[in-house]
């Protein structure tokens, strides 16, 4: 397009040189879009002919513009234009100078506008790192880490450090403009080793890069969490055509959890339950959390099997699970307050098996060690009569 519009309207009345004034996109929308608008009002003048032209820093531009004919906007006789000029954010956060340049009546009239100094300067970048999801770091082999930087400017560089070496990875803008995301993908080996990993933010209005770092760290107090899935009332199944069932998650350490459900072995969508924050119990040693399912009645009385799956790394295969159906008996549900005394109840009916498994064991060996002495004195009275009996030497009864 070209860099001048040109309108031409015959007109009696006395020159009036036109006034000037330059806005620019908000900074918000400036960050979210990528992109910049400046915007030359051209108010007041006469006649109507008029020519408009972009420069920056001093040299014209030849694209990006859209410049509108004169029009009248009050009645006095005189008229007004605009003309719009687009180019990059990069662009205008470089610092640039751009300039309105309107010739009327052999009069050269010109504004200019650059970028005013980012407020998100006023305070310096603040770096989060977020650790990669309890799910990730228990059953995939891969897990991702975040790094989270508000009160970014425009133009900031995020990397990431992994013992002195350059670990690739991509920065993303959020729905809020002034905070960047750059997450990195690592194996799960390697976070699980407790190395550090660091996140580098530098831009060129900061005197020198920030970091910082995070490292996974071995809880000092373990406790695997009780599991226990809670059926709706009778009453509610048979009034409602939805029902909820409960999994209730509880005495775990340290609080880091997941929980999720499953029906018939396929993974339930997220905006079906609801989990609720993680809150700390008995003097703040031990945690609990519940999850909410909600289920249609009719998928209920199909029979279908509902599982609640429980990672932690405290549990031996790192997670466990509870199923429930509409066969289900309230009887057959662990009760809250009964579960660690029936596991307990659990471990002392195997020891009891165990001990009394070893013994029978003993008593066996002590038997068949009489039983082989006294063959053994058999054998050879027999050998001395001449006589050997298959028989006697194998213990038939009576013998």
């Amino acid at each position: 397009m070209s860099n001048s519009n040109e309108v031409y309207f015959l007109s009696d009345r006395e020159v009036h040189h036109p006034t000037l004034a330059i806005t620019i996109t908000a900074l918000e929308e400036i960050k979210r879009s990528r992109k910049a608008t400046a915007v030359c009002l051209v108010n007041d003048f006469t006649p109507a002919k008029f020519t408009v032209n972009w420069l920056k820093d001093g040299e014209p531009l030849h694209s990006g513009i859209v410049t509108s004919p004169a029009f009248q906007v009050n009645g006095n006789g005189n008229f007004s234009a605009t003309s719009q000029l687009t180019f990059s954010a990069a662009e205008w956060f470089g610092g640039s100078v751009y300039t309105c340049q309107v010739n009327h009546e052999k009069d050269l009239i010109s504004q200019n506008i650059s970028r005013s100094p980012d407020p998100n300067l006023c305070d310096e970048p603040k770096i989060t790192i977020l650790p990669p999801p309890v799910e990730q770091e228990l059953m995939e082999m891969t897990v991702t880490l975040t790094c989270r930087v508000s009160n970014a400017p425009y133009g900031i560089t995020v990397s990431w450090n992994h013992k002195k070496e350059h670990l690739a990875s991509e920065i993303q803008p959020t729905e809020h403009g002034d905070i960047v995301e750059s997450k990195v993908n690592i194996s799960t080996r390697d976070w699980l080793s407790g190395d550090y990993f660091e996140c580098v933010v530098s831009h060129d209005d900061l005197p020198s890069p920030k970091t910082g770092r995070i490292n996974w760290k071995k809880a000092q107090h373990l406790l695997a969490p009780s599991v226990s899935v809670l059926l709706p009332p009778t009453e509610e199944i048979s009034a409602h055509k939805t029902i909820t069932l409960t999994c209730f998650v509880r005495g775990f350490s340290p609080r880091r959890v997941f929980v999720t459900w499953t029906v018939d072995d396929k993974r339930v969508h997220w905006s079906k339950y609801r989990n609720t924050e993680v809150e700390a119990e008995n003097g703040n040693d031990t945690f609990f959390t519940y999850s909410l399912l909600s289920v249609g009645a009719e998928q209920w009385a199909s029979g279908a099997s509902f599982s609640c799956l429980v990672g932690h790394e405290a549990l031996p295969m790192k997670t466990i699970v509870r199923t429930v159906n509409k066969s289900s008996d309230y009887a057959d549900n662990v009760r809250l307050e009964d579960y660690e005394e029936d596991r307990d109840n659990i471990w002392t009916t195997a020891s009891t098996f165990i001990i009394l498994f070893f013994l029978s064991i003993s008593y066996g060996a002590a038997v068949t060690l009489v039983k082989a002495s006294s063959f053994h004195l058999l054998f050879h009275l027999i050998e001395e009569h001449g006589k050997i009996s298959i028989l006697v030497l194998f213990g038939c009864p009576g013998i």
